[in-house]
């Protein structure tokens, strides 16, 4: 249940966003920090989730994130202004950060029977997958029935739910082993990065990339950057053993892991957007619309020991991100503001399977790279970029996009005439409000900023298919590494899923 909330937390947001736009009058920056502050908290603790679980007992460290997370939900819900709505956003990714990866070890110590823990695992990964596919047909349906408020709302009965459970099922898991510690030098550094990584990013989409206020964070995080790297390699217990790296097959595929994160991940808010300020749906509509992809997704993850039966690692890898590079490349080539539904479909139901294969295959690439004393410490590295790369995809992806749109719109309104055209343009992309003052009819407008935000839409695809393909290419060049992977999957393909 605990799992099902957070999941539902991030599959419910895209819908959500134009909705709170509208209703704190904010600008895209906003969003961006809305959709990215839940994962940038989540990616920065997630790699310390497991010391303090370890340090402090699983069932305690899992209660603590769920109680976290309501706290969160509960401050969005009541939020007066958008800073409020993102400090609450940035809770909830927190409390997330310990109940997604403490799930698994609450399970393993609550089953300590094979059979028993495997059709416990299996019914969470099903509560899990139940989440991705209706969090946005349920999300959009409460945003237009109710209002945005509702989908945080949610999760306050969620939680207490999830809490009721655990304290009555968890019994006995308040044993805290000794000797455990925390790499506290490893996670300040690590969430510095991040933080300040991010904020230059979605600042540079508002400001120019030369600004100050761009320069400075941009600076603290390479220098944090710096810093975390001399940390992890004096640290006894580091949060990233950066020897692993040393390994080619574990680079490459965790590079591919982050780029799950920052192109498919991220896109799936931005799919949210351009179907409702694009396309023109409603946010219950978008939520039907976007059903098939996740589908697709949960359907290909069912079926994913059977391909994986029959078809080795390596080519398997390479060809499902050259299908997720080849989605997005079409959506880049096709969707606009005059696309049929119909149209959309198979580029959707491509990318769903895509991502339905990538990511078991990218996990048992990792875990096979690796000696099983490291397991644990690689898979946590593995998640904490992919989640990294979602958080840099909104930032850097949105940035994009906006740029892109405000140049488009600023070269239609200069051919109809319209003074001051590139500071217009700009408020109207920001904003996505008519801009005051503006001498033209309200339906021009729209369509000329929907013509817009199509042109960013289609520069944004195309990129997030390219990092796709390039995903694709770090397996061709590693092969020896990759090769080696491939064998522990073969056997032990049912316990790494």
């Amino acid at each position: 249940m605990g799992t099902f909330m957070c999941i539902l937390a991030v599959s419910t947001i895209g819908v959500t966003l134009p909705a709170i736009q509208t209703h704190f009058k904010a600008d895209f920056a906003g969003l961006q920090w809305v959709a990215g502050g839940y994962t940038l908290c989540l990616s920065a603790l997630m790699l310390s989730s497991g010391p303090l679980s370890d340090r402090f007992g699983h069932a305690r460290t899992w209660l603590a994130g769920v109680a976290v997370f309501v706290g969160g939900a509960l401050l969005c819900a009541l939020a007066p202004s958008l800073t409020v709505l993102v400090i609450g956003r940035a809770i909830q990714g927190s409390g997330a950060a310990f109940v997604i990866p403490g799930a698994l070890s609450v399970l393993t110590h609550a089953f300590p029977d094979p059979i028993a823990r495997a059709k416990a695992i299996g019914g969470w990964s099903a509560i899990s997958n139940i989440a991705l596919i209706f969090g946005p047909m349920f999300g959009g349906t409460l945003v237009d029935a109710i209002g945005w408020q509702s989908v945080f709302w949610v999760s306050i009965p969620l939680g207490l739910i999830a809490t009721a459970l655990g304290v009555h099922g968890l019994r006995g898991q308040g044993h805290v082993p000794a000797g455990t510690k925390v790499d506290v030098g490893g996670q300040l550094t690590s969430t510095i990065f991040l933080g300040a990584m991010t904020l230059a990013v979605i600042t540079a989409g508002k400001v120019g990339w030369g600004a100050t206020s761009v320069l400075v964070p941009a600076l603290n995080s390479a220098l944090a950057l710096l810093a975390f790297i001399a940390v992890e390699r004096r640290a006894r217990s580091p949060l990233v053993p950066l020897d692993l790296f040393r390994n080619p097959g574990f680079t490459a595929a965790n590079f591919a892991s982050f780029v799950i994160g920052f192109s498919v991940y991220s896109a799936s808010i931005f799919f949210s957007l351009y179907l409702q300020q694009v396309a023109g749906w409603s946010a219950s509509e978008t939520g039907w619309r976007l059903a098939p992809m996740f589908t697709a997704t949960v359907l290909t993850n069912f079926l994913y020991g059977f391909i994986a039966a029959r078809v080795s690692l390596r080519p398997l890898l390479i060809f499902t991100y050259l299908l997720l590079g080849g989605s997005m490349l079409g959506m880049g080539a096709v969707f606009t503001a005059q696309t049929p539904y119909a149209e959309m479909v198979p580029l959707f139901v491509c990318l769903g399977i895509g991502l339905g294969l990538a990511v078991p295959a990218t996990d048992i690439a990792v875990m096979g790279a690796v000696p099983s004393n490291k397991c644990g410490v690689a898979s946590a590295t593995m998640n904490a970029l992919r989640q990294s790369g979602m958080t840099l995809g909104i930032a850097l992806l949105g940035v994009v996009l906006e740029a892109r749109a405000v140049e488009t719109l600023t070269r239609s309104f200069g051919e109809a005439g319209v003074p001051q055209a590139g500071e217009t343009a700009t408020r109207a992309i920001h904003y996505r409000t008519f801009p005051e003052g503006l001498d033209m009819a309200e339906t021009l407008f729209k369509a000329l900023r929907a013509h817009a935000y199509s042109a960013g839409y289609s520069l944004l695809f195309v990129l997030a298919g390219l990092v796709c393909l390039g995903a694709a290419l770090a397996f061709v060049v590693r092969r020896p590494a990759v090769e080696s992977a491939q064998r522990p999957a073969k056997g032990g393909l049912q316990a790494t899923e």
